[in-house]
């Protein structure tokens, strides 16, 4: 199983939350995991997302508006 864990994270506590669940997902034998920070990588592996079979979002609020 692949999971792609896409978020964006200036400050690294969404970092820090993506972090933790692609740790609790990778103790679970045969899951691959990729972290994708939108923030440091303009294009994320597109090939690995669309081969995903779960896609993870992260954002966080800035103002009560999310990134």
């Amino acid at each position: 199983m692949k999971i792609s864990i896409i978020y964006y994270s200036e400050t690294g506590t969404t970092a820090q939350a993506a972090s933790w669940i692609a740790e609790g997902a990778r103790a679970v034998a045969g899951v691959e995991v990729r972290l994708f920070n939108l923030a440091e990588n303009d294009s994320p592996d597109k090939a690995f997302i669309e081969a995903s079979d779960a896609v993870i979002f992260g954002t966080p609020t800035y103002v009560a508006n999310m990134c």
